[in-house]
């Protein structure tokens, strides 16, 4: 989502399919030592890319906190050693989030936070590359997906810890699919906290195949 602000270009939307979650977001866990207010440096995994951004707005809007920053390997332990608290994300997050550690999950602090659902991503392109098929067909590869829930668990379960269900819970009750007016409201409140902060130069306007 952010990538999208940053673009000098204009770039349209696929209308109606985004990627959000309205509460918990399990693969962006903040774990942390002790209390908030003692977190004065943080490591982030270096895979977090552009979600780290997420964890600066809350962190600043919410908390009142501007830490330094740390990029890790993804070991909740050595990072904890290093840091004050630790950013974790994917599946990182995911296998940590049962351990007994103080932690914040970034999509329910999100929510608290707006009362809005949070942009995961969405699909995008310049403008006149994709026909008006072309884009039919992803919609169709999203209505093919959102059928095969329960194969896509399964199959993510075999080289992962959490058995299917899990993953499959992820899919059918953390995230949701559709570019609703509330997500829109969501993507637009991420883009007016960023370009407060000076994440993004401007706020872009939002167009659509």
């Amino acid at each position: 989502a952010i990538d999208y602000a940053r673009r000098k270009e204009i770039w349209n939307l696929i209308p109606g399919i985004c990627v959000s979650t309205r509460g918990s977001l399990k693969c962006l866990q903040l774990f942390f030592n002790k209390g908030l207010k003692s977190i004065n440096k943080i490591a982030v995994d270096k895979s977090a890319g552009v979600h780290k951004l997420l964890l600066e707005i809350l962190l600043r809007e919410k908390y009142m906190l501007n830490p330094g920053y740390i990029e890790m390997e993804p070991n909740l332990d050595k990072m904890l050693d290093q840091a004050d608290a630790a950013f974790v994300t994917g599946d990182a997050a995911i296998k940590n989030i049962k351990s007994n550690r103080n932690r914040l999950d970034l999509g329910e602090e999100w929510y608290d936070l707006t009362g809005l659902p949070y942009p995961l991503g969405f699909w995008a392109g310049r403008q006149f590359t994709i026909t008006a098929d072309e884009v039919g067909i992803i919609k169709k590869s999203f209505e093919i997906g959102s059928r095969n829930f329960e194969k896509i668990g399964r199959e993510y379960a075999d080289s992962h810890p959490e058995n299917w269900a899990f993953y499959h819970d992820i899919l059918t009750h953390d995230l949701s699919y559709h570019l609703s007016e509330d997500v829109h409201d969501g993507l637009m409140e991420l883009y007016n906290f960023a370009f407060y902060f000076g994440y993004i130069e401007h706020i872009p306007d939002l167009h659509y195949y």
